[in-house]
C-alpha cells in the first residue's frame, strides 16, 4: 500500500465489511487557519513552506506515509458506503413496528356502509355509503405503504421523536395562517413531521372531497363525451398544486367505476418538490411547477391541452389575484384548458368567481346555493368551462344523477335542511345556474353645487 501511495496510484478499495483505520491525526478537520496535522502529505506544506521530506522527517515515528486529502476522502467514503448498510439493517433490525398510521379511522358497519373520521382526535364522524366505504378502505390499503415509510424514516432519525410532535404542531396550529394568511408555508411542507401528519389526514380528505366532486361534475355534464364514449379516450387530468396527489386517486377510481372508457393520464403540479416520491409511490407522475406561471402550464405537462384541471386549496390560498384569473381565463378560452374543477373549504370564494366571469368563464356551482340558511354562499365546489372552446355541459336528468358515496362532505350539517347538497330531492337544485357576477356599482353622485 505504502508503495502504491509512493507511486501515485488510488488506493485498492476495501473488501466489503471490512473497517478501514487511518491514523488519529488524519481524522481531524480543520476549518479555519493552518492545515492540521495529517493534512499535507502530497507536494508543499502551503503553511510553513516545507518540504515533504521535511515533513516526513518531522514525522519519522510513523510507520505508514500520510495520505493526501483527496486520497483520504476516498477512503472515507469507501469505508462509509462499505459501513452504512449494516448500520441500516441493524437500525431496522432495533427499529419498533410501525403501528396500523390509519388504525380506527374507518369503521365499517353491519350494512356495508362506514363510519368514518377526518380530524386528528377523531371527534367527527362521517358515514360513507358502501360503495365510498369500499373506495375508501381500498384507497388507504394503497396509501398506507407511503405514510408508512414517512414514520419509518422519523424513527430512523435521531430527531425523529421531536420533528414528529413538532409537525403535529405545526399541522394543528397553522402559524402562517395569521401572518401570511395560508395555512403551511414551502418550508412547513418539506418537514418530515408535518409531512407525515399531512399524509394521514389529508389522504382521507382529499379522497372524499375528491370523489363527490367528481359526482357532481358528472351529474352536471361535465363528463358527457368520455360517457358516451365508444373507444378508449385519453383524459388528461392535471391537480395544480396537488402535493402528494391524493384527488388523483380519487379522479382514477372515478373513471375505473364511471368513465370505462377514459384513461386516465394523472400529474400533479407543485412549487415544493419534497411531495415527488410521495406522488410517484402512489403511481402518479409529478411535476414542480409554480401557479404564478400560467403560461408554462401546458409545457410542464407535455400534453396538447388538459381535459380537467383540478385545484383545491391553492386556489384560495395561493390564487386569489388577478393574474392566476387572467392566465386561468386565457387557458380555458383557448381550449389549452377544458375545463376546471375547483374543490375548496371556502363558502365564500365571491373575488375569485368574479374575477373569472368578468373575462367570460362560464362558472357552474356543484354545492346547492342557501336559501334558508345563515351563510348566503357555497362555493366549495365548483365547475369553470369556456363558452367560447365548446359546448357547455348540459346537466343530466335527475334520475341518472349518481348517488353522494361520502354525504355531508364538505360538511352541510350546519345548513338548513333544504340547502343540503347531498339530499337531492325535487328539483331544487339546479346544475345549469350559472353564477352571475354582481352588476358594477355605479359611480357615487356629487353633492349638489353650493349656491353662489
Amino acid at each position: 500500500a505504502a508503495a502504491a501511495a509512493a507511486a501515485g496510484a488510488p488506493p485498492a478499495p476495501p473488501a466489503d465489511g471490512v473497517r478501514i483505520s487511518l491514523p488519529k491525526a488524519s481524522r481531524k478537520v480543520s476549518q479555519l487557519g493552518r492545515p492540521a496535522a495529517g493534512r499535507g502529505g502530497g507536494g508543499m506544506d502551503m503553511a510553513s513552506g516545507r518540504s515533504d521530506k521535511y515533513s516526513r522527517a518531522r514525522q519519522g515515528a510513523r510507520t505508514m506515509q500520510m495520505l493526501d486529502l483527496g486520497e483520504e476522502k476516498q477512503l472515507q467514503r469507501q469505508t462509509a458506503a462499505a459501513v452504512a448498510p449494516k448500520r441500516k439493517e441493524a437500525a431496522r433490525r432495533k427499529r419498533e413496528p410501525v403501528p396500523d398510521p390509519f388504525a380506527g379511522a374507518v369503521q365499517a358497519q353491519e350494512d356495508g356502509t362506514a363510519v368514518y373520521y377526518q380530524d386528528r382526535r377523531k371527534q367527527w364522524p362521517y358515514t360513507a355509503s358502501a360503495a365510498g366505504a369500499s373506495l375508501l378502505q381500498r384507497l388507504l390499503a394503497e396509501a398506507t405503504p407511503l405514510l408508512r415509510s414517512s414514520l419509518e424514516a422519523l424513527q430512523d432519525d435521531p430527531d425523529g421523536a421531536e420533528l414528529r410532535r413538532e409537525g403535529e404542531r405545526i399541522y394543528a396550529q397553522k402559524p402562517n395562517m395569521r401572518a401570511g394568511g395560508i395555512t403551511w408555508s414551502q418550508e412547513n411542507y418539506a418537514h418530515l413531521g408535518l409531512q407525515a401528519e399531512y399524509l394521514r389526514l389529508k389522504s382521507i380528505q382529499r379522497i372524499t372531497e375528491g370523489t363527490v366532486a367528481m359526482e357532481r361534475a358528472y351529474n352536471a355534464g361535465a363528463f358527457a363525451a368520455l360517457r358516451d364514449a365508444r373507444t378508449k379516450t385519453p383524459f388528461r387530468v392535471a391537480s395544480l398544486g396537488g402535493g402528494p396527489g391524493f384527488e388523483l386517486l380519487a379522479v382514477r377510481e372515478f373513471c375505473a367505476a364511471r368513465l370505462p372508457q377514459a384513461e386516465p393520464q394523472l400529474l400533479s403540479l407543485d412549487l415544493q418538490g419534497a411531495w415527488r416520491p410521495c406522488c410517484e409511490a402512489l403511481g402518479l407522475r409529478f411535476e414542480v411547477w409554480d401557479v404564478m406561471d400560467g403560461d408554462g402550464l401546458l409545457g410542464k405537462t407535455g400534453w396538447p391541452a388538459i381535459d380537467l384541471a383540478v385545484i383545491s386549496y391553492v386556489y384560495y390560498h395561493y390564487m386569489s389575484n388577478e393574474h392566476c384569473a387572467d392566465w386561468l381565463a386565457r387557458l380555458l378560452h383557448a381550449g389549452a384548458v377544458k375545463a376546471v374543477l375547483i374543490i375548496s373549504r371556502f363558502e365564500d370564494l365571491s373575488q375569485n368567481l368574479d374575477a373569472v366571469a368578468r373575462r367570460g368563464v362560464h362558472v357552474v356551482p356543484l354545492m346547492r346555493k342557501p336559501r334558508h340558511s345563515r351563510r348566503p354562499t357555497d362555493h366549495r365546489q365548483l365547475l369553470y368551462v369556456s363558452p367560447t372552446a365548446g359546448e357547455l355541459p348540459t346537466p343530466l336528468p335527475q334520475q341518472e344523477w349518481l348517488p353522494c358515496s361520502f354525504p355531508n362532505v364538505p360538511f352541510e350539517d350546519q345548513k338548513a335542511e333544504a340547502d343540503k347538497s347531498y339530499r337531492q330531492r325535487g328539483t331544487a337544485f339546479d346544475y345549469s345556474a350559472e353564477y352571475a357576477p354582481p352588476p358594477p356599482r355605479p359611480p357615487p353622485s356629487l353633492p349638489p353645487p353650493r349656491p353662489p
